[in-house]
């Protein structure tokens, strides 16, 4: 797969890495067609180590940049369902897996 990326997102990015005392990162966002993935836009995002060699993306402005809210959450417990601690405590309860 060819990744193509216009001549002013790459001096944006270019840029902004110059003038930064820390390592910069961010997103590609693109289109598919054919064997190639062609850059339509580009976000910068928080590199929260705050690190000149390595970098962590902040996943808030992750989820913001790519515009999409949380609907939910989810988690596989790995025993058959029951209450949280916090509900058990509201029936009197004490069941454990």
């Amino acid at each position: 797969m060819m990744l193509v990326i216009r001549n002013e997102h790459l001096n944006e990015i270019l840029k902004k890495a110059e003038k930064s005392p820390v390592e910069i990162c961010g997103l590609l966002f693109g289109r598919k067609n054919g064997g190639q993935v062609t850059v339509e836009e580009i976000r910068f995002i928080k590199n929260r180590l705050n690190s000149s060699h390595v970098f962590e993306m902040e996943p808030l402005e992750m989820i913001q940049a790519i515009d999409l809210k949380v609907a939910g959450i989810f988690h596989s417990p790995l025993c058959k369902p029951i209450p949280s601690e916090r509900k058990r405590a509201e029936e009197g309860k004490n069941k454990r897996c």
